[in-house]
């Protein structure tokens, strides 16, 4: 009876135990399994950190790399534009601006014919005139011409009533000419200083009849260009020298010989106004000019010339051009100095048409 009684007991005991050990197990097992978890769920959080912070990284590293490549390429281009020369942008004006030829040769040809029906004329002339720009911008030019003029019978009574012909040569001009641009930009306005030397004694008629062997013409001009026009005054002096302080001239009525004074210098002025459009050019000219003879005479010491133009001209191409012009010129006083005997433009006795044809190289 004890026995089985202390039996009972340990049995019970063992059992006892046995849960207790069930319990610890299974208690063990339950945290062992969370701390397994636990652990695993901590390692996928940093996995996810250590990726974000990986991606993060790469991001910025990109974003680095990427700063430094466009750093590189600005600095890339920067230098090369350095080495590039550097552009000049021009005006269209002054792109279509031709550059000034620094020389010209010009060939003409003139045919001229005057209105007085007792003395009719015709006129012939053929001439070069080749120009070079020197240093200082200093301008040399040349004319030398030939001149083949006929005088034909007159209409009226007591004209005259032969033929003549004249072949002769030009003197020879040589002009020196210097323009001084003050104010380009809104008057225009420009001072030209111009010397001109003639050799008449290559011409028969006009030089070594009259002994007339040189002269010297120094003058200045003073102009204004606005809207295609120019205004031009001009002011020259002009010195001969002859061998003799006159010459002999032919009276063609009474067929006599008779002397007649040379001028030793003149001072002269002319004003001209001139419009230029499209290709074409016209103008219109008056002057004066006082002579001064080498000794007194009848007509005195002093004498006047009065000078009216106008030309218009195109040019037919860049190099051809044709012009046609009007003159009177002549004696201040035509017939004893008498006031209402003054030069008029126009008159019938000292005007002449021309009609001149110009190439240039």
């Amino acid at each position: 009876m004890v026995q089985s009684s202390a039996k009972r007991v340990r049995e019970a005991t063992l059992q006892g135990n046995r849960l207790v050990y069930a319990v610890l197990v299974g208690a063990l097992f339950l945290w062992a399994g969370g701390a397994s978890v636990y652990a695993a769920d901590s390692s996928s959080d940093l996995d996810d950190f250590a990726k974000q912070a990986h991606d993060a990284a790469v991001k910025a590293s990109g974003r680095t790399e990427h700063k430094d490549a466009e750093d590189a390429a600005m600095s890339a281009v920067k230098a090369k534009d350095k080495k590039k020369p550097q552009v000049v942008i021009v005006s269209d004006a002054a792109s279509e601006e031709k550059p000034q030829k620094s020389w010209n040769l010009t060939f003409g040809y003139s045919l001229s014919h005057n209105i007085d029906r007792a003395r009719p004329s015709v006129g012939n002339n053929i001439f070069v005139e080749p120009s070079v720009i020197l240093p200082y911008k200093i301008n040399l030019m040349i004319h030398l011409g030939l001149s083949i003029s006929t005088d034909y019978p007159g209409s009226t009574k007591g004209s005259r009533n032969t033929t003549d012909t004249y072949v002769d040569m030009e003197p020879l001009l040589v002009s020196l000419g210097h323009k001084f641009d003050i104010d380009k930009k809104y008057t225009g306005f420009a001072i030209t200083l111009k010397v001109d030397q003639l050799v008449p004694a290559i011409s028969k008629y006009t030089g070594l009849k009259d002994h007339w062997y040189y002269s010297i013409k120094p003058s200045v001009g003073l102009s204004m260009t606005k809207w295609g026009f120019t205004l031009v005054n001009s002011t020259f002096f002009q010195k001969n020298a002859h061998k003799y302080t006159t010459t002999r001239l032919r009276d063609e009525d009474s067929g006599s010989y008779f002397d007649t004074p040379l001028n030793s210098f003149s001072l002269g002025n002319i004003t001209a106004l001139r419009y230029k459009f499209w290709k074409m050019d016209v103008g219109v000219a008056a002057g004066y000019i006082v002579g001064w003879r080498y000794n007194w005479s009848q007509q005195g010491n002093r004498i006047g010339n009065a000078k009216y133009s106008a030309d218009a001209g195109i040019d037919l191409t860049d190099a051809l051009n044709l012009s046609a012009a009007v003159e009177t010129s002549g004696p201040e006083r035509r017939n004893g100095g008498f006031q209402s005997d003054r030069l008029t433009p126009l008159n019938g006795q000292f005007t002449q048409f021309a009609l001149t044809l110009t190439y240039t190289f």
